[in-house]
Parts: C-alpha cells; structure tokens; sequence
C-alpha cells in the first residue's frame, strides 16, 4: 500500500491552489545544471544584498570627488555606507542596500529613508587594472551634477522603485503611497530569477514533488515565452531580434 508523506499531501492540495512565488532556490533538485548556470549568470545579479560576497567596490575607507562633491565609501560591520552630499546639499551618512549589476560595471542602491532606494550616480568600474578598471567612476561625468540637478543621485531620476527595480528583481511591488511619498516596495526574490519567466512555480514543484507532472499538464499559469536571437545588424549601436522560435 503507497503511503503519503507529509510532503505527498501537502503537494497534493498544493497543486490544486492558486500558483504562488516559491524562489529559484526550489528549482534546483530537478534543473541542477541549469540553477548552477543561472548562479553565475547576469540574471542573478542583477539585483543583489550588499553583503562582503556581492558588494566589488572599494569601501576600504576611500573618498572620492565628482562635480566638487566628495564621497567617502567606508565599512562598518558587515554595512556598507557611504557619508556624501544628501538632498538638501548637506553632508550625511547612508547604507548601501543592493549593488546592481557585477561587470563591466557595478552600482549601488543607497537608502535614504521612507523605503526609497536611491541609485548611487557613482559606479564601480569592475574590469581588471589592465583594462582600466578598478577604480570609482560617475556616471555622467562630462556633465555638471548637483543637488538641483534632476539627476542628482537623491532625486526622483534616480529612484530605483520606480525606474530600475522592476526588471532587477522577480515578482515586483512598488507599493507607493503618494500621501506619504514613500515606499513599500516587495519582491520574492533579488535578481531575475527562473519565475521572472516561467511564472510562479508552486504548482509546478506540487506536481513534480507527487509525481503528476505529463507532457500536458505542467502547472504553469502561462506556456514558455517564445525564444528571441538577438543580433547586430550591419553597423547598429544595438541589437535587434531575429527569428522568434516558438516551441511552447
């Protein structure tokens, strides 16, 4: 006589529930090979804590200035801060939350209180010494930044809740309160993870969890997105798609 576990049964009702966010990190018993490649893949850092393990740049108590502005990048514990000019033109110290991105370059998003995530204008150039890098850049370097300015790292062109999170992170809320002006924003998971295309998978890891995946029924909300090639075409500054391969 077959009997169910614990995981059986809860698979079982699990799968007959509307689908819900589980994270990558459940993926990885039945698509090794592919979890191991997403580790190491852009996707998965696109969007990451900033921690001793993400974090590329220089914070080893380091000041740099741009446009007459000094930043000093420095450790405390395990946070990463940094004490540069704020909103209202005055020096102050804040925590880096997430870097974004890892090569060529990696930014920073910085809090500055009420849950807005600001997008730090200076960037760390993570290439080798040999190749130039290794060093602290602004992203507009050839044009005059200051607090008044709309790009001004404290300002609304440099919110990341609202301009950059959205396709760095997977399952996206902004949660914005215009009363307040502030922010509430969500995710399940930093980085654009496996759900960020397939869709939320808990039906999914129900069905393969009590064996009851087929050919039909695989528990996804959506079928596969098409495959996109993506090619430079003649002398394009940027690539365009090519043949869309359809085997959904």
């Amino acid at each position: 006589m077959f009997v169910y576990t614990w995981l059986n049964i809860y698979s079982v009702e699990a799968a007959t529930q509307p689908n819900k966010f589980v994270g990558s990190g459940l993926c990885i018993e039945c698509h090794q090979q592919e979890y191991s490649d997403w580790r190491q893949s852009d996707h998965h850092k696109a969007m990451l804590p900033a921690n001793k393990n993400n974090v590329l740049g220089d914070f080893d108590n380091v000041t740099v200035e741009f446009h007459g502005i000094e930043t000093r990048l420095f450790r405390q514990a395990n946070n990463f801060k940094i004490t540069t000019t704020g909103q209202h033109g005055d020096p102050q110290e804040f925590q880096v939350k997430y870097t974004f991105g890892h090569y060529p370059l990696q930014q920073y998003l910085v809090d500055i209180g009420e849950g807005h995530l600001q997008a730090l204008n200076i960037a760390w150039d993570s290439r080798s010494a040999a190749e130039g890098g290794q060093r602290w850049f602004h992203l507009r370097a050839n044009e005059v930044i200051d607090p008044e300015h709309p790009f001004f790292w404290t300002r609304h062109f440099q919110n990341s809740n609202s301009r950059c999170i959205e396709c760095h992170s997977t399952n996206f809320r902004k949660n914005f309160d215009p009363k307040n002006s502030s922010y509430e924003t969500s995710w399940s998971e930093t980085g654009v993870g496996c759900e960020s295309c397939h869709g939320p998978a808990s039906q999914p890891l129900a069905l393969a969890t009590s064996r009851q995946l087929d050919g039909v029924d695989k528990g996804f909300d959506k079928l596969r997105m098409p495959e996109l090639s993506w090619e430079f075409r003649g002398d394009d500054e940027i690539a365009s798609p090519s043949g869309i391969k359809n085997d959904a």
